[in-house]
Formats: C-alpha cells, structure tokens, sequence
C-alpha cells in the first residue's frame, strides 16, 4: 500500500495532493502513503481513460508516421543493394525516435479529448459542485 523511501531529516509535508505517513525512527521516513487522490475510485477511473487514450493516440500517430519513414528506407534495398534485414533494423531503431516526438502532441490531444467530452457530460461540473 505504500512506497519506501529513505530521507535525512525529520520533517512533516501536508499538501493539497497528499499526505505522507511517517513512521521516523532515526530521522528516516520509511513509509509515504499513496497519492490520496488516486485512492478515489472517480479519479482513479479518470487516469485509467486517460492513459488509455494517450497511448492509442500515440501509438496511431507513431504507426503513421513510421510507415512513411519505412517507406523511405526502401531506398537502402533498391538503390543500395542492402539486405532486408538492414532495412527491418533501420526501421525498428527509428520506431523509438517517432514515439518520443509524438509524446507530447499525443499528451496534448488526448487532454483536450478527455475535457470536451466529460464537458459535454456535464461530468466535470458535477465533480467541481
């Protein structure tokens, strides 16, 4: 139920965000309680479909945009004279290199998602009230 954590001084930290339990015992925290938020099943459910979302939107923009990049390492094999093998490798390494340029457009798209569409549930504003 907790994280372990090992800190120098005796000190006591309550933020709106959570709340840590301390259990000192010469001058180290041993135990930090989950984010308090996160043990409310809404906001647990509302991470679940975020994370959800932001990894579909990721993966779809990545695909798209790794196929053009594969199609472009075609030229290695025609032009060339490279094995298959060369190509499969060159377009496995570059997978990495698109999924980290589209991490934030992906963050962003599917924020923007997941705000108009319990907005316009009425889902948000019922939890604000």
């Amino acid at each position: 139920n907790g994280i372990y954590v090992q800190i120098y001084h005796n000190s006591t930290l309550n933020l709106s965000l959570f709340t840590l339990k301390l259990n000192l015992s010469n001058g180290w925290i041993t135990y930090i309680q989950i984010i308090e938020m996160l043990q409310n099943k809404i906001y647990q459910n509302y991470i679940i479909e975020i994370l959800k979302n932001f990894f579909v939107v990721l993966f779809s923009f990545s695909i798209i945009a790794w196929t053009v990049k594969a199609v472009n390492y075609l030229n290695l094999i025609v032009e060339s004279g490279y094995s298959t093998s060369t190509y499969l490798i060159y377009s496995l390494l570059s997978l990495t290199g698109v999924l980290t340029k589209f991490i934030p457009l992906s963050f962003l798209v599917t924020i923007v998602f997941f705000i108009v569409k319990h907005n316009e549930e009425k889902e948000l504003t019922i939890l604000w009230t």
